[in-house]
């Protein structure tokens, strides 16, 4: 019997912990999101729009540099919020604190990354070098190539220098007059900046290790653990010391005993918008593999629980396997039918 109880409350820990992740991960998707395109590129713009192409240069330099120092502190918070998990449940992870810790911010952040596309790398950079969304039709400036680290020599311009037009979200307006990439090159200096990025995050995920701040963190919530400290605040909000790791902590000492006793989940908002983009892109009257890539365009990526089962990463690849094909169609059903919906 004591065998018994003792897999069970395993099963229930790493369920609770799959979806603590979950959470999580939707946290950091919100965060990013919230500030990377909307804030940070319109800041950019604001700061370069009526400096010389040199000054353009070096401010492109200065906000590149700091998202990458954002990035990390998003890591950060992320270890903050899991460092409150393993207080939670201290006995289950006793001396593996900083490995676990280190391992589930790894595959948080690996996970999110995914989401982010090329696409959303030429919607940043349109809006903060020119405060345009229209990115069929934006050329990247030279400067900004400089700002990159290559040279003229290494790019083709436009043959006019004439003012470009293109649309805003506030209506067409003209670009100053500058040297821009044609627009293979502008294609390509985009897809190479956003595939560095992908490729220092898959590094990093291989060798299974994070930057030097990050594991300076790790360190010091393990201080705070040992010590019984309060853990400075991550994703989560200041007073909120993740109700899924105190619901799994009651469940583990048997105080939730029989479907009586079991609290209704919460939903995030990140789980809110995903399932209302999946409806609107559904109710669109879109099918198949049109389906899929719309999701794919509003960077949705199939369930957790399904990539640990073998599903590729992104739906438009899920849909070519006739298993995650039919995944695909009963999970667009099932918010079809709001009062069906059960996650799987």
């Amino acid at each position: 019997m004591k065998r018994a109880e003792r897999l069970k409350a395993e099963r229930q820990f790493a369920a609770r912990q799959e979806e603590f992740l979950g959470h999580i991960e939707s946290l950091l998707s919100d965060e990013f999101h919230a500030k990377w395109i909307p804030a940070l590129a319109k800041t950019c713009y604001e700061r370069i729009r009526h400096a010389s192409e040199q000054e353009k240069t070096d401010k492109m330099k200065q906000t590149l540099r700091f998202i990458e120092e954002w990035k990390t502190e998003l890591r950060i918070k992320v270890l903050r919020d899991l460092a409150r998990f393993v207080r939670m449940n201290s006995s289950l992870l006793k001396g593996k604190e900083g490995e676990w810790m280190e391992q589930k911010c790894l595959a948080i952040w690996t996970s999110f990354a995914e989401s982010i596309t090329d696409e959303h790398y030429f919607q940043f950079f349109a809006i903060a070098c020119d405060d345009s969304d229209d990115i069929d039709g934006w050329r990247a400036p030279l400067w900004l190539a400089k700002a990159m680290g290559i040279s003229k020599q290494e790019v083709s311009l436009e043959e006019t220098l004439e003012e470009q037009v293109v649309a805003f979200g506030h209506g067409p307006q003209r670009l100053a007059i500058c040297d821009r990439l044609d627009s293979e090159h502008t294609d390509k200096l985009i897809k190479k900046t956003y595939s560095i990025d992908r490729t220092s995050e898959q590094i990093a995920n291989r060798i299974g290790c994070l930057g030097i701040p990050e594991r300076a963190a790790i360190d010091e919530l393990c201080v705070s653990l040992g010590q019984g400290a309060k853990i400075p605040a991550g994703l989560n909000p200041n007073d909120e010391d993740s109700t899924i790791a105190a619901l799994l902590h009651e469940a583990l000492r048997g105080k939730l005993a029989g479907p009586k006793m079991r609290r209704k989940r919460t939903k995030s908002e990140a789980q809110l918008e995903r399932e209302q983009i999946i409806k609107d892109v559904s109710r669109a009257g879109f099918t198949g593999p049109g389906y899929c890539r719309k999701l794919h365009y509003h960077a949705l990526k199939p369930r957790r629980s399904w990539i640990e089962d073998g599903c590729p990463p992104t739906y438009p690849e899920a849909y070519k396997d006739p298993k995650w094909a039919r995944k695909i169609n009963k999970e667009k059903s099932s918010y079809a039918a709001p009062s069906k919906i059960s996650p799987e």
